[in-house]
C-alpha cells in the first residue's frame, strides 16, 4: 500500500510541476502580446488599429509581426492572421519589404497550420519572391524549409 501511495504522490508532484510550468509558459506569453499591444498603442494614435505615424512605421510593422506570432504561440489564429494582415497592409504602403516578406511568410504559416495548404503556399510563394528580391538568404532558406513542409503535408515529396 505503501509503495502505491508513493507512486501516487509522485505522479501528482510530476502532474502538479508540470501543469505550473505550463501556466508560467501561458502567462509569459499573455505579458508579451500585453507588452506588443503596449507598444502598438504608443505607436499609433489613438488606437492600435492601422494608423501611420511618422517614422515609426517600420517599428508598427515588426511590432504588429511580433504580435501575430505571439497570437500563434497562443493558438489564437483569427488574431494572429488579423495582426499579420495589418502588417502587410502597413508593409506594402509603407514599401517596406522585409515586413511585408514577413507578414506574408507569418501568414502562409497559420495557413498551413489551419490546414489550409494553397493559400500557404500562395503566400510563401510571395514571400520569397521579395526574400529573393532584397537577397536575405535567411528569408530564403526558412521559407523554402517552410514551402517544403506543406508539400510534405500535401504527400508530393519530390517537391518537398
Amino acid at each position: 500500500m505503501k509503495k502505491y501511495l508513493k507512486y501516487f504522490l509522485t505522479s501528482l508532484f510530476i502532474f502538479s510541476f508540470g501543469f505550473s510550468i505550463a501556466q508560467e509558459i501561458k502567462a509569459g506569453n499573455n505579458t508579451t502580446i500585453d507588452s506588443l499591444l503596449h507598444v502598438l498603442k504608443t505607436l499609433s494614435t489613438p488606437s492600435p488599429e492601422i494608423k501611420l505615424v511618422k517614422g515609426s512605421d517600420t517599428t508598427q510593422i515588426n511590432t504588429l509581426n511580433l504580435l501575430s506570432k505571439q497570437y500563434i504561440k497562443t493558438n489564437n489564429y483569427e488574431r494572429a492572421l488579423f495582426y499579420a494582415h495589418q502588417a502587410r497592409q502597413l508593409a506594402e504602403k509603407a514599401d517596406y519589404k522585409k515586413g511585408t516578406a514577413s507578414a506574408f511568410k507569418i501568414i502562409g504559416f497559420i495557413n498551413k497550420n489551419l490546414g489550409k495548404y494553397e493559400p500557404a503556399l500562395e503566400n510563401y510563394f510571395k514571400a520569397l519572391k521579395i526574400w529573393e528580391e532584397i537577397g536575405d538568404k535567411s528569408g530564403i532558406s526558412s521559407t523554402y524549409n517552410n514551402i517544403g513542409v506543406v508539400y510534405k503535408n500535401l504527400g508530393d515529396y519530390e517537391k518537398s
